[in-house]
């Protein structure tokens, strides 16, 4: 797809969706909540991350030069947590590290060096939406929560911000997990009722 190379239109779509930090509100007109709406959308679907090859290795300067250009341009038009947001929720796209822990390395040392809280949200957003679809059974939530606490747990020495990343998402499948078996359980008692 276009956006894993070009990140001037990755932050085209990024000032269709989001306001400058820069400007006040202003009223949108239809021609541009559409716009605003398609961009949405195609960055919904995008999956194909910058610098990722078929063979699911990592090409760690071209992600590393993508994300620095998509900063940069975007930190000029004042949309740079608006960037940083996006793309994190792509990096939910990205493969394990050797070690077997989620996230890749390059993943982990982009989290450390970024130290960008909007990042790391759409990280935690990204993995949350994207690995847990609708229909996930409640042993398939767990399942989740133990393989992305493993994955923190070798993440604590080396890569500090990475591991609260990985805690958090751990905490968040294990939020839906929790909100799941309530749910099941308060349905079978209404249904003895």
């Amino acid at each position: 797809m276009v956006l894993a190379g070009s990140p001037a239109f990755f932050v085209e779509l990024l000032t269709s969706i989001y306001g400058s930090a820069h400007q006040a509100i202003q009223d949108v007109t239809r021609g541009q909540h559409n716009r605003a709406k398609s961009a949405y959308e195609l960055l919904s679907r995008w999956h194909q991350c910058p610098g990722l090859k078929a063979d699911g290795s990592v090409e760690t300067e071209t992600l590393n030069a993508w994300v620095a250009q998509v900063r940069e341009m975007a930190t000029g038009l004042g949309r740079l947590t608006a960037a940083d947001g996006e793309i994190g929720k792509v990096m939910a796209h990205y493969p394990p590290g050797d070690d077997g822990a989620w996230p890749h390395d390059a993943i982990r040392n982009l989290i450390e060096r970024l130290a960008s809280d909007a990042f790391e949200g759409g990280i935690i957003l990204g993995l949350t939406h994207h690995r847990s679809a609708v229909g996930q059974s409640l042993a398939d939530r767990v399942a989740q929560v133990d393989r992305h606490r493993e994955s923190a747990g070798k993440l604590l020495e080396g890569w500090p911000r990475t591991f609260r990343v990985m805690k958090e998402v751990a905490r968040s499948y294990e939020q839906l997990s929790g909100r799941e078996h309530s749910d099941v359980e308060h349905g079978h008692k209404l249904c003895r009722l």
